[in-house]
């Protein structure tokens, strides 16, 4: 039983991260021309 919940909790927190780095990433590139745009503007 501990076996089996270190694994599931060890691959709960991987998915976590792969979310949670896949919407800064897709952040960061959506917002890119919204700071384009800001910064061209000074």
């Amino acid at each position: 039983m501990e076996n089996k919940k270190k694994h599931s909790s060890g691959f709960a927190e991987k998915v976590g991260r792969f979310i949670v780095l896949s919407t800064l990433i897709l952040g960061a590139f959506l917002l890119q021309p919204t700071f384009n745009k800001l910064f061209d503007k000074d």
